[in-house]
C-alpha cells in the first residue's frame, strides 16, 4: 500500500497534500494547537517510525523518541503524552530442502537465505544458479539475487520505500519480471537481472501484482483488480494492451511448462485452479490446497504444493500428478507459520525452496511523557 498525508478544511475546499513519498502510513494525530502532525510511515525505506511535519508543508522530520515499527499514533488534548503501536513484527527466511533423499529425514530442511528482516518470494533462474528473493534487509522491500547457495547477496533494485516483491526470471534468465508500488499503486516492472533501470508495463490507477512468464518469454501473467475483483490478466512483455484471462477470480498463476494452461489460486486461498492461456473454462484442480496464494509451482508432469494440514499450524510439501490425478507426499514441514510467499523448485527437480516465518510477535504501546 502507498499513501500521503493531505489537509482539507472542515468547510470543505481543495485538498493541500503535504508528503510526496508514496509509502506506507499507518497511522497520524494532530499535536496541541494543530501546528504539527506526528505520522507513522516507512518513507524513504526506512523501517515504520514516526515523523513529525508542519501543517504549512516542508520536510518531516524523524522522531528519535520512538523505537522501529512504530504504528497507529494518538496525542492526548492537552498535548503532554503521546501513545504509539509498535506493530506486528516477523522474521522470515528462505529455506532448501534435498529432493534426492528417500526418506523425510533425508529431506531435511536447511536455512539458505537468512537476515533479520523479511527474505521471502524466492525464484530460481532457469539455469539453477542463481535465486531472485524479495528482503527488506536495507530498509525498504527491494528485489535482491544471490548464488543458488545463498552467496554473494546483491540488491538490483532501489526504490526506496516504495516496497518491491515477487521476482521472476524469464524463460532466458536475462530479464526479472516483479511488482512495485512506487508510482503510488501496485504495478508490473521488468529489468536487466544484472540490474538498472526497471521498465514499466502496467499504468492503470489499480493494483497489478505476482507476474509470471509465459514459457515462451512473450506474455506476463499478472493478477488485477482494474475489473472490480481479482482476475488473471497478461500482457505482452514488450509492453502493449493486456488481455483478461479468468472472470470468477484469479490471483498467483503460473503457467505450464508445455504452454497450454495457466494455473492460479484465487484471492481466498483455497484451491489451485487452471485455464486455457487464450482464456476459457476456469477449473478447479486440486481442491485440498489450503496454504494460502503463493506456495505451488508447476512442473512438467505436476505441481508441487504446501498444504497447511491442521489449525496447530501442521503443513507438508505435497506432489499432484497430472497423469495420475493424485496427489503424493513429498515433506513434513512440521509446525510453521507459511503466511508468506515462497515455493519454488529448482530446474533439474534436485531440490526446492520455502519461506516460512521463524520468529513473530504482535507488538505492544508505548506511551511518552512530557510530549513536546
Amino acid at each position: 500500500m502507498a499513501d500521503d498525508l493531505y489537509i482539507v478544511p472542515v468547510a470543505g475546499g481543495e485538498a493541500r497534500r503535504l508528503t510526496f513519498d508514496n509509502a506506507s502510513i499507518t497511522g497520524a494525530a494532530w499535536t496541541e494547537g494543530g501546528r504539527e502532525i506526528i505520522f507513522a510511515s516507512n518513507r524513504k525505506g526506512s523501517i515504520p517510525s514516526l515523523w513529525r511535519i508542519s501543517a504549512s508543508g516542508g520536510p518531516p522530520e524523524r522522531l528519535s523518541i520512538t523505537g522501529e515499527n512504530a504504528g497507529g499514533v494518538c496525542i492526548s488534548r492537552q498535548g503532554h503524552h503521546m501513545a504509539y503501536g509498535q506493530c506486528y513484527n516477523a522474521n522470515s527466511n528462505i529455506y532448501r530442502i534435498d529432493l534426492t533423499g528417500s526418506t523425510d529425514r533425508d529431506k531435511s530442511s536447511t536455512p539458505l537465505i537468512c537476515s533479520i528482516r523479511h527474505d521471502n518470494n524466492p525464484h530460481i533462474s532457469p539455469d539453477g544458479k542463481r535465486i531472485a528473493f524479495e528482503s527488506d534487509r536495507s530498509g525498504g522491500h527491494e528485489i535482491w539475487v544471490c548464488n543458488s547457495d545463498g552467496s554473494n547477496p546483491v540488491k538490483v533494485t532501489s526504490f526506496g520505500g516504495s516496497n518491491a516483491g515477487s521476482p521472476r526470471w524469464s524463460p532466458d534468465g536475462r530479464t526479472i519480471a516483479f511488482d512495485s508500488v512506487s508510482k503510488g499503486d501496485s504495478d508490473i516492472y521488468v529489468m536487466d537481472a544484472e540490474g538498472g533501470k526497471p521498465r514499466r508495463l502496467t499504468d492503470e490507477t489499480s493494483d497489478e501484482d505476482v507476474p509470471a512468464w509465459s514459457h515462451d518469454g512473450r506474455w506476463i501473467y499478472f493478477c488485477s483488480n482494474r475489473s472490480g475483483s481479482w482476475q488473471v490478466w497478461k500482457i505482452p512483455a514488450e509492453g502493449g494492451v493486456a488481455v483478461q484471462l479468468t472472470k470468477r477470480g484469479g490471483f498467483k498463476c503460473s503457467e505450464s511448462p508445455d504452454g497450454k494452461f495457466v494455473y492460479y489460486t484465487q484471492s481466498n486461498g483455497a484451491g489451485i485452479y487452471r485455464v486455457p492461456v487464450e482464456g476459457g473454462e476456469e477449473t478447479l484442480v486440486i481442491d485440498s490446497y489450503k496454504a494460502g496464494w503463493g506456495n505451488f509451482a508447476v512442473v512438467e508432469d505436476g505441481i508441487y504444493f504446501i498444504k497447511q494440514e491442521s489449525s496447530g499450524g501442521e503443513a507438508a510439501i505435497k506432489s499432484f500428478n497430472f497423469a495420475t490425478q493424485q496427489v503424493g507426499d513429498v515433506v513434513a514441514l512440521g509446525k510453521v507459520n507459511l503466511w508468506v510467499f515462497g515455493l519454488a523448485v529448482s530446474p533439474d527437480r534436485q531440490w526446492l525452496l520455502y519461506t516460512r516465518v521463524d520468529q513473530s510477535n504482535t507488538g505492544n504501546i508505548t506511551l511518552v511523557e512530557n510530549f513536546r
